[in-house]
């Protein structure tokens, strides 16, 4: 639980700088499915990533990955 802490309150804080960096949302995507359990919630983020790097192939990847554990 620590560990979760810690990450979220640095993506907090780098959100704060650039909230549409391709590795901000690719890390808040994975803290939101991996600790959070929320994949309503990593779904909306990886959605504004597909909309900012629509053909980036990390983007799609880990969209297709909560698509196909989603359903």
């Amino acid at each position: 639980m620590g560990e979760y802490l810690k990450v979220s309150s640095l993506l907090d804080a780098y959100s704060r700088m650039n909230s549409s960096d391709k590795e901000y949302l690719l890390l808040r995507t994975q803290l939101q499915l991996d600790w959070n359990k929320n994949t309503t919630a990593a779904i909306a983020t990886i959605q504004e990533a597909l909309k900012e790097y629509p053909s980036d192939y990390d983007v799609l990847l880990m969209a297709a990955e909560i698509a196909s554990t989603a359903n």
